[in-house]
């Protein structure tokens, strides 16, 4: 954004007027998130919402989901490279396979601009490092494998291995800050926690966040009262290729053993999963 003045004898240039419109239309969704979140906030400090807190968790949800749509509908159409780049930066929580119809066109859209090179090339290797598991499913563990073991530095910059937790039952669960859908579903999780933390079971949350601060904020302000590691590097995660996941939220059930005994669960399916194996 530093590279492109909004002002001076440029003001009115056709890149500059498409980048204002675009803060603008950015700004203003930004707003309605944040205040969804403040509300969010300042009901989880209250008893006798849940209903409310599920409502305004499905709002977020779905503002999440129109911006995504938004932005990148916005790329694949916008004919300013510079503001292309500009809008690319807000592609952090968007599904990377609802960007591969849009970002690799882009080097077709401005063969000539260094800048959208470097950054389809970038993105063409996260999402070559996404697909690996797919083709090689020793590589994408499924239920009745052995979970893949790793170790990841954990909130305070310490290693901590998944292995070390042999013994219980764990859920880990894959997830970042930025991602709506998966802040929208913590409180269940958390609820789940709460419910079998004293029955052998635990979960270990494996994060998606490059942003160390935003991660942590994240944990206090959902009250995620569980181990966290991450490698701050967004998809290129050890864990991706390792579980073979391309979207998050996902998570991966494990029993004592490190057996994998259930893929996927959400809402109500992760509760009858839990309840049914922690009798």
């Amino acid at each position: 954004m530093n590279d492109v003045s909004l002002d001076g004898p440029s003001f009115n240039s056709p890149a500059n007027t498409a980048l204002k419109n675009l803060i603008i239309n950015i700004e203003g969704q930004r707003k309605n998130l944040v205040a969804t979140s403040a509300s969010i906030d300042s009901l989880k400090k209250m008893s006798g919402v849940d209903s409310a807190l599920t409502a305004e968790n499905t709002k977020l949800a779905d503002i999440n989901n129109k911006f995504n749509k938004f932005i990148t509908t916005y790329i694949d159409t916008s004919s300013q490279p510079v503001v292309t780049m500009f809008a690319l930066g807000y592609t952090q929580g968007v599904d990377p396979a609802i960007l591969k119809p849009v970002v690799p066109n882009l080097t077709k859209r401005f063969p000539n601009h260094q800048g959208i090179a470097g950054i389809v090339a970038r993105f063409n290797e996260m999402v070559t490092a996404a697909d690996k598991p797919a083709t090689a499913p020793a590589a994408a563990p499924g239920v009745g494998s052995m979970a893949p073991d790793f170790t990841m530095k954990d909130t305070e910059g310490n290693p901590f291995t998944l292995s070390s937790l042999k013994g219980k039952y764990v859920l880990i669960d894959f997830w970042a800050s930025w991602c709506g859908p998966c802040r929208a579903e913590n409180p269940n999780v958390v609820a789940a926690y709460n419910k079998y933390k004293n029955k052998n079971f635990t979960i270990l949350g494996v994060s998606l966040d490059e942003d160390k601060a935003k991660w942590v904020q994240a944990i206090q302000a959902d009250k995620l009262a569980w181990k966290h590691v991450s490698d701050l590097k967004g998809f290129y995660d050890t864990s991706v290729p390792l579980y073979g996941y391309d979207a998050i939220p996902y998570n991966v059930l494990i029993d004592p053993q490190g057996k994998i005994i259930a893929t996927a669960l959400r809402e109500e399916a992760l509760h009858s999963k839990l309840a049914a194996v922690l009798k």
